[in-house]
């Protein structure tokens, strides 16, 4: 017992002496220790163009030398916080916002230069689209889906663009949105950053939502306008916001409509950004009053008034950055060159139905593996989206062992379109064209065109393309036309005669879609033409044709109308193999018609423009038909071999060899008024080895004043020929077709 006794004291003393022993250590280590810096969190608030001042903001911020740690925002505050999560600099983010036409990102337009070869055709043709849903045609939506933005945000964050947990930014990052089918907000703080920032300015009634994870998302600001909670939830001790939110009216000023509505759809956001302002340690509110959500213009005004109200509140901004942590570093990412390239093994391409993959692919123009830029992406994706057979077209990166798989994600454009367009002009009069197109109706990656022209000189077309399977790139077409001309014969200035002339067409053709910029094909083609006398008695001449072409097409216009700088090309061979009238042989002979016409835009300093163009072709053959000439004269080229020389009326000229070279300036004189000035020469022969020489030779030159208006083109053109005493005036109004 003696020695039981003495085990059970022993016991009873070592855990004393230890816990002891452990209590002095433990303080000894806490007096040793000093308090983690804060953690310090920016919040910035949506607010549309406003949003703007929060670079000002962030200039000081960087001045006064705070380390921030977090980063939140909405709507614009989620672009401009995401951009200095990403790490990017205040400066930076200024030029990006300077070098940005943020009205062109508002318009969402496609670059006449995106726009696929085969789409070209449509392009400054028409003065309104109506979707159409079923049997109903309806108005335009009014909203556009963000393609440029979304392309615009994927090359912003390109050094962060394998980043899917925004906590491992080089500033964690947070932004809002809110689910349309709920009204719930939700935080974003993972996945893909192009996506997130999309998504949080997606604002109402401008943008379409965007799907995140089988939610549709729209704008934060419908219902967290200023996320300070959720920063603070995400780890931020120290709260710096910047609002730039909506105000409520006084009583005074709620004197309209439009201001009351405003005011009515206000009062929840101002009331939650009220008690989410209590919660900010420093609270910056820049005076942005006269400006609204579209003052993009007022850029530098915006920045200016976030400097200032930043500086307001230096002494408490200096404070801060005296309790943050002087060894903390900000690491910025590894910055990857544009122009550097990745290497793609991998493709996987999201939200196809009715599509064929082999248009996309075609389209996309990438044999696997291969390296890739930047630009080279977006030219890609460019391409897709130009088919306009999809309304949203965008990628993301995902990093494999032996590369990168590039998974193209795209919205197919599910309704067809009606569209009509007017023109008028001295020679053709009054024309309306009716078009209508429908996609995917019979085959996937098809186009059924269907168009008619309303007018004294009526035209039909009707096409059917589809992109095969075969390989990608490679499309059949199908076309049926029928035009209507009138066309006179001259006497020096008198016309002599007038006829009707119709010409009847069936072609069916192969051609293979290089590039959005060049193609090139061929086809068979049955033609039957009729040229009927007006003012003489005699019977109509009725001609029939068969035969094979070939062609090609280039076309790098920046736009359709008064162009900037491109190179548009077409040339075609012709070969006629049987030439009837009616059902019995001619005595023309089987002939080759070549022809070419090419356009060369250079651009000037300031708004100035130099233009070049030619016009050239050659029959070949013993006797080609007359209805086969080339014909030239006026302002206007609208088919194929008649071509324009100021100077001289519309088709007044006709040759079986001829080529013509205009030249001039196109003055910008202020914004979408023309001064066009040309001059030309051409020369005709019925023998080509004649064609250069001195005999024949036309000339003249006019002057042309032109207003890009909403309609198109208004053009009044002067001009004057070697071949007439008078001046002469050509009226256009409208766009060409």
């Amino acid at each position: 017992m003696f020695n039981m006794k003495r085990i059970d004291k022993s016991r009873r003393v070592i855990p004393q002496r230890f816990i002891l022993f452990f209590i002095i250590w433990n303080l000894i280590l806490l007096c040793g220790i000093k308090a983690s810096p804060p953690r310090i969190g920016l919040v910035l608030s949506g607010g549309g163009a406003k949003g703007l001042a929060h670079i000002g903001v962030l200039e000081v911020l960087e001045e006064a030398g705070i380390q921030i740690d977090l980063v939140g925002g909405t709507s614009m505050g989620a672009f401009v916080g995401a951009l200095y999560a990403s790490g990017y600099s205040a400066a930076e983010i200024k030029g990006i916002a300077e070098d940005l036409d943020w009205q062109e990102i508002q318009e969402d337009q496609l670059s006449r230069r995106g726009i696929s070869i085969e789409e070209k055709r449509d392009d400054g043709r028409f003065i309104g689209a109506f979707p159409i849903h079923g049997s109903r045609i309806d108005l335009p939506a009014g909203l556009i889906t963000g393609q440029r933005l979304s392309t615009l945000l994927a090359n912003l964050t390109w050094d962060v663009r394998y980043q899917r947990d925004f906590q491992q930014l080089p500033r964690p990052f947070l932004c809002m949105a809110t689910d349309i089918a709920t009204g719930e907000q939700v935080i974003l703080d993972e996945g893909y950053l192009p996506d997130a920032i999309r998504a949080s300015m997606a604002f109402p009634s401008v943008f379409t939502p965007i799907e995140i994870d089988d939610r549709l998302l729209m704008d934060g600001g419908l219902v967290n306008n200023f996320p300070v909670q959720e920063v603070q939830d995400s780890g931020a001790d120290i709260i710096i916001g910047v609002d730039v939110g909506a105000r409520l009216y006084p009583k005074d000023e709620l004197n309209s409509v439009l201001r009351i509505i405003d005011q009515a759809m206000s009062f929840q956001m101002v009331t939650n950004t009220r008690s989410q302002q209590e919660r900010c340690d420093v609270l910056i509110t820049p005076d942005v009053s006269g400006f609204n959500l579209a003052s993009f213009h007022d850029l530098d005004s915006l920045i200016e008034r976030g400097r200032q109200a930043a500086r307001r509140q230096l002494p408490q901004l200096r404070a801060l950055a005296g309790e943050s942590d002087p060894h903390r570093q900000f690491i910025p990412p590894v910055r990857t060159h544009r122009d550097s390239s990745i290497l793609i093994t991998e493709l996987e391409i999201r939200g196809l139905n009715r599509v064929s993959p082999n248009l996309l692919q075609g389209k996309l123009n990438l044999t696997l593996p291969c390296r890739v830029t930047l630009r080279d992406l977006e030219l890609a994706i460019s391409r897709i989206y130009g088919s306009f057979f999809f309304t949203w077209v965008s990628y993301i990166l995902e990093p494999q062992p032996d590369g990168i798989r590039l998974i193209v994600r795209v919205v197919e454009d599910t309704s067809d379109q009606f569209r009509i367009g007017f023109h008028y002009d001295d020679h053709f009069k009054s024309a309306v064209l009716l078009n209508t197109v429908f996609r995917n109706r019979w085959g996937n990656g098809s186009k059924l065109a269907l168009e008619v022209k309303l007018s004294a000189n009526p035209s039909v077309y009707c096409s059917y393309f589809i992109h095969t399977s075969w390989r990608p790139g490679l499309g059949l077409e199908g076309k049926v036309t029928f035009d209507q001309l009138d066309v006179y014969s001259y006497n020096e200035e008198e016309v002599t005669a007038s006829y009707k002339y119709a010409v009847y067409g069936f072609d069916l053709s192969v051609q293979s879609v290089v590039s959005h910029a060049f193609t090139l094909g061929g086809g068979i083609n049955r033609q039957y033409s009729i040229l009927d006398p007006i003012i003489a008695p005699d019977d109509p001449d009725n001609l029939g044709s068969f035969g094979a072409y070939g062609f090609i097409r280039l076309d790098t216009f920046d736009r359709a109308v008064y162009p900037r700088s491109g190179l548009q090309v077409y040339a075609e061979m012709r070969t006629v193999t049987h030439i009837l009238e009616g059902k019995r042989e001619t005595g023309y002979r089987p002939f080759r018609r070549t022809f070419i016409t090419a356009s060369q835009i250079i651009p000037l300093p300031g708004s100035w423009d130099m233009f070049i163009n030619l016009y050239s072709g050659t029959l070949q053959g013993p006797a080609p038909p007359p209805d086969q000439h080339f014909y030239f004269g006026g302002k206007i080229h609208q088919y194929q071999t008649i071509f324009p020389l100021l100077g001289y009326r519309v088709m007044e000229g006709t040759a079986r060899n001829l080529w013509i070279l205009q030249g001039g300036l196109q003055i910008e004189a202020w914004k979408n008024n023309y001064l066009i000035i040309t001059g030309n020469a051409g020369q005709a022969a019925d023998h080509y080895p004649d064609l250069f020489h001195e005999t024949d030779l036309y000339y003249g030159g006019g002057i042309t004043f032109g207003y890009n208006s909403v309609i198109g083109p208004m053009e009044w053109t002067l001009m004057k020929g070697d071949g007439h005493r008078a001046i002469t005036a050509q009226l256009n109004i409208g766009y060409w077709f």
